[in-house]
């Protein structure tokens, strides 16, 4: 059996590529090549501007633009499928002061950039480039940026239906 395919059925081969992901969003090149992809993913119908708050939000009609998230799976991902893929460009911090979690667990790869991270325990820590959290349902939290950095994740979502704990509300510590 050639080594290539060891390699590749034991998850090395993704390792091995690394190095050319990293070269690519490192260099001011890979960078260009990176924002065009994301321009031929919004004339193809995969981009949308995120609210920084819903329409259930008593407070919707001050909802501005949160994040543009570009979809490279389902844009409708359909329930029996255990996971999507989006690429998040987040332009505003989180509204108000409270935290919030989300529908299913995910795994969050920081791109470019980076942002503040503050969890229940009111600990603040940073997240920069290359920063890869696994995260559940339940984890509640709030994003913040530095002035000037807009930072580019890959957001990796799980399965729904895995959350414990109610929705969070915005603007509270509980």
């Amino acid at each position: 059996m050639p080594i290539y395919y060891k390699a590749h059925t034991s998850g090395l081969f993704l390792w091995a590529l690394w190095p050319c992901f990293k070269f690519i969003l490192t260099n001011d090149y890979g960078i260009i090549l990176y924002m065009f992809f994301l321009k031929i993913l919004e004339k193809l119908g995969r981009k949308r501007v995120v609210l920084d708050r819903g329409p259930s939000h008593p407070e919707y009609h001050l909802a501005k633009p949160w994040t543009h998230r570009y979809y490279l799976l389902f844009r409708k991902r359909p329930k029996w499928f255990p996971f999507n893929i989006f690429i998040h460009h987040i332009i505003d911090n989180d509204h108000g002061i409270g935290l919030h979690n989300h529908p299913c667990p995910y795994i969050t790869i920081i791109l470019s950039g980076g942002y503040w991270e503050t969890n229940v325990k009111k600990e603040k820590k940073w997240r920069g480039k290359f920063y890869i959290g696994f995260r559940s349902a339940d984890n509640l939290h709030r994003v913040d940026l530095e002035p000037g950095i807009k930072p580019i994740t890959i957001f990796i979502a799980g399965p729904f239906g895995l959350r414990r704990k109610e929705r969070s509300l915005y603007g509270t510590w509980k």
